[in-house]
């Protein structure tokens, strides 16, 4: 065990083992004490509990980029998710897009929450997924949710352009005013004739 002013985290220092131990374990104790739905369940709660600690960050974020000027050639604003993400870092970057679908440039940072480590730490994922738990689709679903709630808490429905969230390379996408799912076809309409 590290000592008290060790920063060493469970995989580092030879401990790496011994952590992929104790995730079997705990993965095994789930398996045995819980039924699939019940793990499942569990699994969105400790999403919603890692989610809910960034709210107030990413509510402050998404106020920026709502309210920013943007390139006047702007249509929409795209957020894209890259779930690989989801345990090293924040998943969601945002591009202004135009009317072709080209992302535009902008002043802002297109990255949210740089800084931070994780948004659901790896031993979470790890462990429900290994008693059968889809956890990058429940996750993916929580955390569309969780920042279309974000998105009307920094007054994003005022933005002056529509806004979606997509998985990366999706051709369907979240319209975070409606909150239902669309496709490229639908967000990008042909210009009539």
């Amino acid at each position: 065990m590290p000592s008290a002013n060790s920063s060493a985290g469970p995989c580092r220092r030879g401990n790496c083992r011994q952590s992929r131990v104790i995730l079997l374990q705990l993965a095994k104790l789930i398996e045995k004490t819980m039924s699939k739905e019940q793990a499942i369940q569990q699994y969105q709660v400790s999403v919603n509990q890692c989610l809910d600690k960034l709210i107030y960050r990413l509510v402050s974020e998404l106020s920026v980029v709502s309210h920013a000027k943007h390139a006047p050639e702007t249509y929409l604003l795209d957020f894209e998710v890259e779930m690989q993400d989801f345990t090293r870092g924040f998943p969601v970057y945002w591009f202004p897009m135009d009317r072709e679908a080209t992302q535009l440039e902008s002043d802002l940072s297109l990255m949210l929450l740089p800084d931070i480590e994780f948004t659901v730490p790896e031993r979470i994922v790890k462990t429900y997924s290994d008693v059968g738990v889809e956890t990058w689709e429940l996750g993916y679903n929580a955390l569309v949710a969780w920042f279309g709630e974000c998105w009307r808490k920094a007054d994003g429905l005022k933005c002056a352009y529509p806004a979606y969230i997509a998985p990366h390379d999706s051709i369907f996408s979240v319209n975070l005013a409606t909150m239902k799912e669309v496709t490229d076809d639908e967000k990008w309409p042909a210009e009539p004739c």
